[in-house]
């Protein structure tokens, strides 16, 4: 299996208290731990999931690119400060 590389972005400050790390991958996905976190899934066509917090290892491929934007612990919920995980305005 060919794994497809990952291509890491720096999280901008004024996200950094919500956000723990944004990356984007196409491809064959490696096998993977459950991932306590919650993650935005920004797809190829604009279309968004939340996903999480992952109870058991998931693999597969991807026909197009996807964007993840991890969560901080707690922090989807309101229990990072905030109302919400993404600042108003």
């Amino acid at each position: 299996m060919s794994v497809s590389p990952v291509h890491t972005y720096l999280v901008p400050a004024d996200l950094a208290d919500r956000v723990s790390r944004m990356w984007r991958r196409s491809g064959e996905l490696p096998p993977a731990l459950p991932q306590p976190s919650v993650d935005l899934l920004v797809f190829a066509d604009g279309s968004l999931w939340l996903a999480g917090p992952e109870t058991e290892a998931r693999t597969g491929s991807l026909t197009e690119p996807l964007t993840e934007v991890r969560s901080r612990p707690g922090c989807p919920s309101g229990s990072c400060g905030g109302d919400s995980w993404w600042p108003s305005g």
